[in-house]
C-alpha cells in the first residue's frame, strides 16, 4: 500500500493505540490528541475511575504499568502503543519507566510501534559547558531517578526488534496547545527550553505515523 493510501485509511477508520500513563497530565492530552485524529484507543490505568474522557472509540482497562501479567492482551493486535507514564520528582530510585517498557517490548508484535517520553537531560552531551556545570546538577537532584531510569528504558528500546520511537522533551508546562513544535532528529535541537503537554502529545500522535522517526531519538521543544 503506498504512503498516500495509507494516509487515506487512516483518516477513515483509524488506528488502534494503547496509551499507558493515561491518567497524568501528558497522557490525558494524547488520548484527546488520538481521538481527535478518529483513532481507537485503549487506555491503561490504576484507576479507570480517574480516564475523565468519554468516547465510543475509548476503552479504559485496569492494570498496573509494571505488572503487564494484567494487561499483555491489550497490546496484541495495536498499531502504536505510548509510554507516558511518570513519577514527578523524587530522590528515591525508580523502575517504572524501565518497567513499564520491558512488559510493552514483550507483548508488542514486529507490526507495533512503541513509542515512549523520555527527557532531553538523560544524554548529558546535549548540554553545553554551562548547562552541564550548572543546570543539570540541579535538575539531577531532582529528577535524577527518573532520568537515569529513563536512560535504562531507551537503553532497552534500542535493543528491541520492533519499531519503536524515543521522544525527549524539555520542561513541560499546562499552557494552552499551540498545535506546533520543533523538532531534532538524532541530534541537539539549540534552545530547547520548554514545551506544551498539548504540543508534545502532538509530537507524540505524529511519532505514530511518521516514518522518519522510527528507531530514531527524537528531541521536541516549543
Amino acid at each position: 500500500m503506498s504512503e498516500y493510501l495509507l494516509t487515506d485509511a487512516i483518516r477513515e477508520f483509524g488506528m488502534r493505540i494503547v496509551v499507558f500513563g493515561s491518567t497524568g497530565r501528558t497522557g490525558s492530552r494524547v488520548i484527546d490528541c488520538a481521538l481527535e485524529r478518529g483513532h481507537h484507543v485503549h487506555a491503561v490505568a490504576r484507576n479507570p475511575d480517574a480516564v475523565r474522557r468519554v468516547d465510543d472509540r475509548l476503552t479504559v482497562s485496569a492494570g498496573n504499568a509494571e505488572q503487564p501479567e494484567h494487561w499483555r492482551a491489550v497490546i496484541e493486535g495495536a498499531d502504536a502503543v505510548v509510554s507516558a507514564v511518570g513519577v514527578g520528582p523524587q530522590r528515591q530510585p525508580t523502575t517504572v519507566h524501565s518497567a513499564t517498557m520491558n512488559g510493552i517490548l514483550s507483548a508488542a508484535s514486529s507490526d507495533t510501534v512503541v513509542i515512549a517520553i523520555s527527557a532531553i537531560p538523560v544524554d548529558r552531551t546535549d548540554h553545553g559547558v554551562i548547562g552541564r556545570a550548572l543546570v543539570l546538577p540541579i535538575l539531577y537532584s531532582f529528577f535524577g531517578s527518573s532520568y537515569r531510569d529513563m536512560a535504562r528504558m531507551e537503553s532497552t528500546m534500542a535493543s528491541a526488534d520492533v519499531d519503536w520511537v524515543v521522544v525527549r522533551p524539555p520542561r513541560l508546562t499546562d499552557k494552552p496547545t499551540t498545535g506546533t513544535y520543533r523538532a531534532a532528529v538524532d541530534g541537539a535541537l539549540h534552545g530547547a527550553s520548554h514545551i506544551r503537554r498539548g504540543d508534545l502529545a502532538i509530537a507524540l500522535m505524529d511519532a505514530v505515523t511518521e516514518q522518519a522517526w522510527r528507531r530514531r531519538v527524537v528531541r521536541v521543544a516549543a
